[in-house]
């Protein structure tokens, strides 16, 4: 090579270059000894060229301002910046001797459990960054180093700030000639694959996140990589906008299903990125031989996907989620959620039900009970007696109490709900104060189809625990299902007062809709918007502007900007939604039609399509084609939009029902017109 690059010895400012570590679509990682003005070993990156110029250098300078005031054992500190001799970009950061995170663990055998207790750690120095306002835009396993402290293993995040300061641009990294991209794709987001910088925020770290635990559990990443760089920029994009991917549990189960590769002892290695062991180039996982990535967690395929079941799904999924609301909020959030996990409580990864958070306790309580059988039973209620009587100032009323409400939440993990009912009956009775007995209550009583019933106790326990967010949560859907739209709101305004997702405001413009109110649904979306600018709620706001009856001038210009801003990184059947609609608003009645011919269709959309945008879809193109005069295409689309409301799709869709409504009224008067002539 030119100039420094691959010369050992050489010397660059206070570094002298001792080994080559690592290397990359960046350049090469040196290991390199600092002479002064201290005497140390550190990482030395030395930029490729063509990633060196004047604007890398001032943004590089900018982040380095950021990158000073971290201060985590799990980050790699970064020393210092400069430029050699012949312009060369260097970066001196601490020298980690450790592998990455994924070799580490399939080395060693770790078991499922340790894998995670090892990542949570990962996961408090991502978000002791981002308190610093510092994202990572990297996040993946050669960039999370193991290695051995004190007897320990410790894992440490390098590369912190250079791939914003190295290259921003999407585009760029798409080659697929590189030995390793920067910013490998297999862990973007959808919206750092669009390159829209306003978009990648925190969450889209917490979804790279996402994808370096999925394979840490599973051996293999959540989409092919190779199918990923084929396609270019903009199959990359849509496919990462409209592919779910499988859970961890049914990709092991995958792998399981598939033939065992015959075994080779030639495999190719490359060498580790912090000159630890030599790293087996199967181990990334891309997805292409995925026996090959699967992790040596010590249990069968099939032991490994029960393991995997339930909350370490959820988990995952939730960091994988295509719309950054749905996700975590924050990497402490995630590794809260792991914690909870490791500790044998209920996760928050997605909406507990009663039953699931009783397993939980009676998993952490008697991990020694193998099934659920009457002798299961009878030794939960001895230790809910024996714990009760621990507490020796507990009266004989409230250790009853706490004896039936084990009993209770047994019956409810077992699906009796009638048994459940009965024991937590009694054990409100008796401790009329037992705010989780009135909860569990409510969950039993809904799974035996009494709703009023079930909204008694939800409002009991929430009137017990005022804070409480779950009783609450389920006291507001469960009047939502009910059709009463004003206690809904009600709820969902005091579930914004207690909780800062912006789901509940977002449920509160849904209830506002259905009453017809939509001044407060429009309110209520930009308080959203206060909590969460993501791109899907823009959307929704600009809908709402749409599908207003009282809509003017000032709002379909409000709704153009905003969907002029929103829909660039959308999807394909987004941007059409959106701009059929605006078409059809401006009175561009063909155009609007044309737009939801090519790709409004419901036979057309993707079967892997969000099936609440699908619904929105349809009614799009019904009121698009109803006002063009074609009716029976018109009827076919809210024929499908109705096949989706009989399952409930369509719940918490801003403008569904007024579309419905609308394209509804045109058949009307195109059926009462042709009745009028036929009479004349």
């Amino acid at each position: 090579m030119s100039g420094i690059m691959g010369q050992s010895g050489r010397e660059i400012g206070p570094y002298r270059l001792l080994e080559r570590i690592g290397s990359g679509g960046m350049g090469e990682v040196w290991l390199a000894e600092q002479t002064e003005p201290v005497r140390r070993r550190v990482a030395l990156k030395l930029i490729k060229r063509g990633m060196d110029g004047e604007d890398v250098v001032a943004r590089f300078a900018a982040e380095r301002q950021s990158l000073a005031l971290m201060n985590h054992p799990h980050i790699a500190n970064m020393y210092d910046a400069g430029q050699t001799p012949a312009g060369r970009l260097y970066l001196a950061m601490e020298y980690v001797s450790g592998v990455p995170i994924t070799t580490y663990c399939d080395r060693e055998g770790l078991s499922v459990r340790q894998r995670v207790e090892l990542f949570v750690p990962v996961c408090r120095a991502v978000q002791h960054a981002h308190q610093r306002g510092i994202l990572h835009r990297d996040l993946k396993p050669s960039n999370i180093l193991v290695g051995v402290l004190d007897g320990r293993a410790t894992p440490k995040v390098i590369d912190f700030g250079v791939a914003k300061a190295v290259n921003p641009d999407p585009e760029a990294l798409i080659e697929p000639e590189a030995h390793d991209p920067v910013g490998t794709p297999a862990y973007w987001s959808p919206e750092q694959a669009r390159g829209d910088a306003a978009d990648v925020d925190t969450r889209s770290d917490i979804y790279a996140l996402g994808v370096v635990l999925y394979e840490l559990l599973t051996g293999t990443r959540p989409l092919d990589e190779a199918v990923l760089l084929s396609r270019g920029l903009g199959g990359l994009v849509q496919v990462l906008d409209e592919v779910t991917p499988p859970s961890p549990s049914q990709r092991v189960e995958q792998i399981a299903q598939q033939p065992r590769p015959a075994p080779s002892s030639t495999a190719p290695t490359r060498p580790g990125r912090s000159g630890g062991a030599p790293v087996p180039a199967t181990s990334s996982g891309s997805g292409a031989d995925s026996r090959a990535g699967a992790p040596r967690c010590g249990s069968a395929p099939g032991a490994l996907a029960r393991q995997l079941r339930e909350e370490l799904d959820w988990i995952v999924m939730r960091c994988l989620e295509k719309e950054r609301r749905r996700r975590y909020a924050s990497a402490s959030e995630l590794a809260a959620d792991l914690e909870r996990y490791l500790n044998h409580d209920p996760v928050l990864a997605r909406q507990p039900s009663g039953g699931y958070v009783m397993r939980k306790l009676l998993r952490k309580h008697l991990r020694w009970v193998g099934g659920w059988s009457a002798a299961g039973v009878l030794a939960l209620v001895a230790l809910a007696l024996a714990l009760a009587f621990q507490h020796s100032r507990a009266s004989e009323r409230r250790l009853r109490a706490t004896s039936l409400y084990f009993s209770g939440a047994a019956a409810l993990f077992a699906e009796q709900p009638q048994a459940a009912e009965r024991d937590l009956l009694e054990a409100v009775r008796l401790a009329p104060g037992y705010g989780e007995a009135w909860y569990n209550l409510g969950v039993a009583r809904q799974a035996l189809g009494r709703p009023e019933a079930a909204l008694q106790a939800y409002s009991r326990a929430s009137a017990i625990n005022p804070s409480a967010v779950a009783p609450l949560t389920n006291e507001a859907a469960l009047l939502m299902a009910m059709s009463r739209w004003q206690e809904a709101a009600d709820r969902y305004e005091r579930l914004e007062r207690l909780d800062g997702r912006a789901d509940w405001p977002i449920q509160r413009a849904y209830a506002a809709e259905k009453l017809g109110r939509w001044a407060e649904v429009k309110r209520s979306l930009r308080r959203a918007l206060l909590r969460d600018d993501a791109a899907d709620i823009r959307f929704y706001l600009a809908i709402a502007l749409l599908v207003d009856p009282a809509r003017d001038a000032q709002a379909l210009a409000e709704a153009g900007q905003i969907l002029e801003q929103t829909l660039a990184g959308a999807s394909p059947a987004d941007r059409a939604a959106g701009e059929a609609l605006y078409r059809s608003r401006l009175n561009q009645v063909d155009e609007a039609a044309r737009i939801a011919d090519e790709w409004l269709d419901p036979a057309k959309l993707p079967q892997d399509a969000s099936a609440e945008r699908h619904a929105l879809d349809c009614l799009v193109a019904a009121l698009c084609w109803g006002r063009q005069g074609r009716l029976d295409a018109c009827r076919a689309a809210r024929q499908r939009a109705a096949e989706l409301a009989a399952a409930g799709v369509p719940a918490g869709v801003i403008g569904y029902d007024a579309l419905w409504q609308e394209s509804g009224r045109l058949l009307e008067a195109a059926v009462a017109g042709s009745a009028e002539g036929g009479r004349q």
